[in-house]
């Protein structure tokens, strides 16, 4: 294998001279898995043959694995690539470079021809092995490569949080030992295997719309790839395949270890190619037979949907710009929307070589999916672009190609459509003055009149073809020079001369331009002169000289200068002699105080002047030169020689300061005193002065200059003096500035980062979270109070793409102590830090990148201040956290065994109920735990080494929090520590105290009373401490999480409310606790009746009463269980209370109780006296007018009324009214004694 290595060292190139058979599918494919272990196989050999080391592997501590993969699959692919010998190049480059990740970007070309094949964009992750937590990468390789680190991110596919698209197929799968790597865990590629095997399955065995029974008929297009976890030998994992619901040939697919945790999400675009379809194709012809290109149309040979997926075409993918002329080239249909699944390209080339100038004249795409991209020559690649995949409703910028040829390709996907660009390319030349001399060439726009110099608006060939012979290219030769002079010189020039000279050096080094003589008529004949190989007064240093003072010398930016020279038809004079350098070489060395031989100055004024040789205050200083390095956030300081005593005479100094990661300097000045006329400072923006770069030019005296902040990430300052008076100088002060994300996020600036990632990489910009973050909170905690920080929408999930910071300042200047309630995240990509002070950094943080469902460590701040940060990715979301934050002035901080300010850090504390807020944090750490529950769970709480006995000396704590307003239940199964020596104590909320204990210093062999936890305190807390003699077993407590299920209802009028234990007719959950208050609106007594009733009997208790409140004793019902059905009753007020328990193990389905107003149910009474026929019928007869006296039924009734402990009074004759009562059996059986009686006291209507 061949391997070649870039200059820069962030390049490498292999050939490979054929592929492994083995490699290939049955229907003669590279595979595609193969295909990306191919990329990553040259990513390992470039961490062993590129000289930076980008790749981490080789550190033990850490470890580069894959986060996301962007796959671009190019139609050669499928018919350039043979099975045997078919010669490959295979690159690798680094692209961008992050505080975590590298990006690489990597190409498939053929070697023959450097057709490119396929694409990657790789985002490797750098993660400690041990935590697998992203971690920083070696700050070398930012340092070596700069221009890595300070390009823009890639942009890779991001998937929505739950992927969208029907399910059409899932299988199960077990890991095997074959598909694991180094690192112990799946190999990345082996993914990409599985969710294939998958797509085959789902098109064979299912109706995939859009599919045949055969995946090898689809060519992949490409694949968004994105990495969430790992797995391991044996693990069992689910692969999906899901269609997109709006993209007929997408697939998505996800891979998981369980429902909530994808370990991959990818998306294939299969392309089909059974020979008759252009999808993905509008420019070639596939393999077999038919095409997708402009000439199909000429041929008869286009595929079958070439007029419905490529409608028209991409149109001429290579023209000819004419001489002088330009070209439109726009996207199809444009300006109305271009189609689906677009894949243009386009070649420009000018017929004499002349460069391509490309203007945006409209740009509208879908941003992020349908891209433009732009570069010189006539092979596209991201080497060569110049614009790479732009997207979005802004024209990337116009630019110049550096040869005769440039290349345009866009793509667009299957869904959202724009109206797409029209952009014009032309030839640089801009036009020809062939038969024009003396004219205007109104066809191209350009002028060949002699003022079209002045007018800057001559055609390219102006100097060719209306000008004299002296019209030159000329080199300079290496450490030498040439003498450019008008016609004649030193005799007069001629009339309506037109002089053209394009100057470059041999070595590429930059040029020294400086003038001897000068004499052209004034006001008529111009000297013009500038930077580069293209003249115009943008690229101009002098314009339109003339006359006989000398022009400016000046140097060139690059390479090259050009100059021109016109005369017009009347006077005439000497002309000009300039002599250009070349300053590859210029040295001072041997000739201070004088002109070095190549044309520089080695002369102490050459500050003034700016033409100093390269090397002249390295050589001529005396030593006064300086090269300073800004560290971040600090500052230099720069003094005069001797300063503050006088500096020396003929001092030539100069400073060059460089911050440091980038970022901005301030420079500003302490004090100043120079002599005024003669003794200056200059200073200006850049490493290399010059007049262009200068903000402080010449000051001398004694007001201080005016300080300045650079755009840049350099400074430079001179200072001259000559050798008359001298004074103490000046003292100036160069600082570190971070840049600004105003107008900047999701992008670097000097010196920080406004992308979402710099909370990880702790280099967010000072302003990032006020300007770019979805919320920037400042918080005072009052003296001696309490703040409680929570993710945005806590108890419900935080949002994705979320980037919050807190900080929190204790009034006072007293310390904080920070307390975590609850904890929980997406484990691998939503991470919470905090620290101490106001400024986050890694240097201050105490928990950094914490995610998961574990509670962080509470800790005491070192500051007054304290931050937090949280930071969410587009996928997962969770409930977030919750932190309580305490102002105090009273600590442990650390230390054990003394009394602090107002608190005791001593081990007995704990009895005498004052320890410091950090007690346990400080002085036992090894036994103080928070935990968390939901609803329904429990944990199990033991004295340490139980069952068996306990440690002396212990100290412990233990906290358990839960939701807001919610209750545990604290049950104790065992307890048994040393009566009067070794206690446990137990109460309400997170902060161990008596105010809030429940149980206070219990010992002995007799368990605590359970109980339940108050619900606006949140969770429950213990604490155990024994002391150096006796140990026993110690307890064992467990605290469970009540289901919440409590309600209030209120009875409507002539209504009723129904209230069932939760689930019903299921079974109800374990460990449920809930209470309902229902209220009659009317005012009226309430009906309680049982409908239905099955609970666990013994465990799982029913309790009802009258009023508001269980615990005044005013039970109707009390812990009733089983199966049999409790008693009807009614209450004795407006208001009943139901409470239902059940403990952690059988569950039944639990009950029905109906309640209603008892007055209005009285008027319904067929239903409510009795379950069966017979009342409705009595009941009938005795609405019958022609029965209304038949004492006999109303001795029925009664009986029946008897039976069900009820008594009925119609107290109107149109009962109006009716009312049932409860009495005792002795009442129904008096108002019941005879027929007669009743009759009397029931009147019918």
């Amino acid at each position: 294998m061949e391997r070649l290595v870039s200059e820069d060292g962030i390049e490498l190139v292999c050939t490979h001279d054929g592929l492994n058979y083995g490699d290939f599918d049955r229907k003669g494919v590279y595979s595609i898995w193969n295909l990306l272990r191919l990329f990553e196989t040259l990513r390992v050999l470039a961490d062993k043959n590129l000289p930076c080391e980008f790749a981490v592997q080789a550190k033990s501590s850490n470890m580069q694995v894959v986060r996301s993969n962007k796959v671009n699959i190019h139609p050669g692919y499928y018919t350039s690539i043979g099975l045997f010998s078919t010669a490959v190049t295979v690159s690798v480059k680094v692209i961008h470079i992050g505080k975590s990740s590298i990006y690489y970007y990597q190409e498939l070309r053929l070697k023959t021809t450097g057709t490119l094949l396929a694409s990657i964009i790789v985002q490797d992750v750098c993660i400690s092995r041990e935590s697998r937590r992203p971690t920083s990468l070696p700050n070398r390789l930012s340092q070596t490569h700069p221009k890595a680190s300070e390009s823009a991110r890639p942009i890779l596919h991001k998937f929505d949080n739950q992927t969208t698209g029907n399910v059409v197929f899932e299988y199960s799968l077990s890991v095997t030992h074959s598909d694991m790597d180094s690192f112990d865990h799946t190999n990345n590629t082996v993914y990409i295997r599985y969710c294939m095997n998958a797509a085959g399955l789902a098109v064979m065995y299912t109706k995939t719309p859009g599919f045949t029974n055969d995946i090898a008929d689809y060519k992949i297009k490409g694949l968004d790839i994105q990495y969430y976890g790992e797995s391991h030998a044996g693990d069992k994992l689910t692969v999906r395949v899901m269609m997109d619901e709006h993209k007929k040939n997408v697939m998505h697919f996800t891979i998981s270890s369980d429902a909530r945790s994808p370990l991959t999400k990818c998306q294939t675009t299969p392309k089909p190619t059974p020979g008759t379809s252009c999808v993905g194709n509008c420019r070639g012809c596939n393999s077999f037979g038919c095409c997708c290109d402009n000439a199909c149309l000429d041929l008869g040979d286009c595929c079958d949907d070439f007029l419905e997926v490529c409608p028209p075409g991409c149109g001429d993918n290579t023209p000819t710009i004419p001489n002088g002329g330009s070209i439109d080239v726009f996207t199809p249909n444009y300006p109305s929307n271009y189609p689906s699944n677009s894949d243009c390209e386009w070649i420009l080339r000018t017929q004499d070589g002349t460069r391509v100038f490309v203007e945006h004249v409209d740009f509208n795409t879908e941003e992020n999916f349908d891209v433009y991209s732009a570069g010189n020559g006539d092979t596209p690649s991201l080497a060569t672009s110049v614009i790479w995949q732009h997207s979005g409703a802004n024209p990337p910028p116009d630019f110049l190609s550096d040869g005769g040829t440039a290349w345009i390709t866009f793509t667009s996907d299957l869904i959202i459509q724009r109206r797409g660009f029209h952009v014009v390319a032309h030839d640089s030349g801009h036009g020809t003055c062939s038969g024009f001399c003396g004219l205007y060439n109104d066809q191209h726009n350009c002028s060949c009149t002699d003022t079209c110099v002045i007018d800057d608006d001559c055609c390219s060939d102006y100097f060719d073809i209306c000008g004299g012979d002296c019209n030159e290219d000329i080199q300079i030769p290496t450490n030498g020079n040439v003498i450019i002079t008008t016609p004649n010189y030193p005799s007069n020039y001629p009339d309506y001369s037109r002089c053209q000279w394009i100057v470059d050096t041999a070595q590429g080094t930059r040029i020294n331009v400086t003038f001897n003589d000068f004499n052209t008529q004034e006001g008529a004949d111009y000297l013009f002169a500038g930077h580069g190989s293209d003249p115009s007064q943008a690229t101009s240093e002098i314009w339109a000289h003339s006359g006989s003072q000398l022009p400016p010398n000046y140097v060139s930016d690059h390479e090259k200068v050009w100059l021109q020279f016109t005369s017009d038809g009347s006077i005439t004079d000497t002309g000009f002699q300039a002599t250009l350098w070349d300053r590859g070489t210029s040295s001072c060395n041997g000739e201070c105080e004088t002109y070095s031989s190549d044309g520089c100055s080695c002369f102490s004024k050459c500050a003034y002047d700016f033409n100093c040789c390269d090397d002249f205050y390295a050589t001529c200083s005396n030593g006064c030169n300086f090269d300073y390095s800004v560290p971040v956030e600090g500052s230099v300081v720069a003094t005069s020689p001797n300063y503050p005593s006088d500096y020396p005479p003929d001092a030539n100094c100069q400073w060059i300061f460089t911050a440091n990661v980038g970022g901005r300097l301030n420079v500003s000045f302490d004090d100043f005193l120079t002599e005024a006329c003669c003794d200056q400072v200059w200073a200006g923006e850049g490493d290399t002065p010059s007049a262009d770069t200068t903000i402080i030019a010449g000051h001398g005296g004694s007001e201080l200059p005016p300080s300045f902040l650079t755009t840049g990430s350099s400074a430079w300052m001179r200072f001259y003096s000559d050798s008359s008076v001298q004074m103490r100088g000046f003292q100036a002060t160069v600082s570190y500035v971070y840049g600004s994300c105003d107008g900047n996020c999701d992008s670097l600036v000097a010196g920080c980062s406004c992308y979402s990632d710099c909370l990880y990489d702790f280099d967010c910009c000072p302003d990032y979270h006020e300007v770019c973050a979805f919320c920037d909170v400042k918080i005072s905690v009052p003296v001696g109070g309490s703040v409680d920080v929570t993710s945005l929408e806590y108890p419900d999930d935080y949002l994705n793409d979320n980037q919050c910071q807190w900080i929190l300042t204790a009034e006072d200047d007293a310390r904080l102590f920070v307390q975590y309630i609850d904890f929980a995240t997406e484990t691998c990509c939503d991470f919470y830090f905090s620290g101490n002070t106001d400024q986050p950094s890694s240097d201050n943080a105490v928990i950094v990148a914490h995610s998961g469902d574990s509670l962080p460590p509470n800790f005491m701040s070192t500051d007054p201040s304290v931050w937090m940060r949280s930071a969410s990715d587009w996928s997962i979301t969770d409930r977030g956290f919750h932190a309580r934050v305490y102002h105090t002035t009273a600590f442990c901080g650390g230390q054990c065994e003394f009394m602090a300010e107002g608190c005791s850090c001593y081990s007995d504390c704990i009895y005498n109920d004052n320890c410091c807020i950090d007690y346990f944090e400080s002085c036992a750490a090894d036994c103080t735990f928070s935990y968390f529950l939901s609803a329904g769970e429990s944990i199990d709480i033991m004295s340490p080494n139980y069952p068996s006995n306990y440690n002396n000396n212990d100290q412990c704590k233990w906290v358990v929090n839960t939701a807001d307003r919610t209750e545990l239940r604290v049950e104790y199964i065992d307890f048994d520590t040393e009566a009067g020596s070794d206690f446990y104590s137990a109460g309400h909320g997170t902060m161990p105290s008596q105010a809030t204990s429940e149980v206070w210093t219990h010992s002995g062999s007799v368990a605590p009373n359970d109980f339940y936890s108050a619900t606006d305190l949140n969770g429950v807390w213990m604490t155990f401490t024994s002391d150096s003699i006796n140990t026993t077993r110690g307890f064992h407590a467990v605290v469970t999480h009540t289901v919440d299920c409590s309600e209030t209802a209120v009875i409507p009028t002539a209504g009723k409310v129904d209230v069932m234990s939760p689930n019903y007719p299921q079974d109800y959950p374990d460990n449920a606790l809930c209470q309902w208050l229902t209220t009659n609106e009317d005012g009226n007594d309430i009906m309680v009746q049982f409908v239905d009733f099955d609970t666990e009997e013994g465990y799982d208790y029913f309790f009802s009463g009258n009023g508001n409140d269980p615990s005044q004793n005013s039970s109707v019902i009390w812990a009733h269980s089983g199966s049999v059905l409790p008693s009807n009753y009614r209450s004795s007020g407006d208001t009943v209370w139901i409470r239902f328990v059940s403990d952690n193990s059988v569950s039944r389905s639990g009950f029905h109780v109906s309640l209603s107003d008892a007055v209005a149910e009285a008027c319904n009474f067929p239903y409510f006296m009795i379950h069966g026929p017979a009342i409705d019928d009595i009941y009938g007869d005795c609405r019958n007018s022609d029965r209304h006296n038949d004492a006999e039924d109303i001795e029925d009734v009664c009986a029946l009324a008897k039976q069900q402990m009820w008594y009925c009074r119609c107290v109107d004759p149109q009962i109006k009214a009716c009312m049932a009562l409860f009495h005792s059996q002795a009442t129904i059986d008096t108002e019941c004694a005879n027929a007669a009686d009743v009759s009397d006291n029931f009147v019918c209507p």
